[in-house]
């Protein structure tokens, strides 16, 4: 099934939302925990992971005979990757 928003065909509601509302950036805070065995104690760290391009730009297709394998293309575009980097 899919999820349709101004004509564009989206594989997920989620993938609608990212477009929609311009969410780009997934941002995941990680804090250090006292006694959990870390080679690096006390470093918090903050991963950042762009949202809308590579594998999650829904451009997915069903090949085959009878449907049993999918194609998903992985576009990264140079304007998407500044702004994630700039982020």
């Amino acid at each position: 099934s899919f999820v349709e928003l101004n004509g564009r065909r989206f594989t997920s509601a989620n993938q609608v939302l990212r477009k929609h509302f311009a969410l780009y950036a997934n941002v995941r805070p990680s804090r250090y925990l006292p006694g959990t065995g870390s080679l690096f104690p006390g470093t918090d760290i903050v991963v950042v992971r762009e949202n809308t391009e590579g594998v999650y730009t829904g451009e997915e297709a069903w090949e085959g005979e009878e449907g049993k394998s999918a194609v998903a293309t992985r576009r990264i575009t140079r304007d998407g990757s500044l702004r994630i980097a700039r982020f």
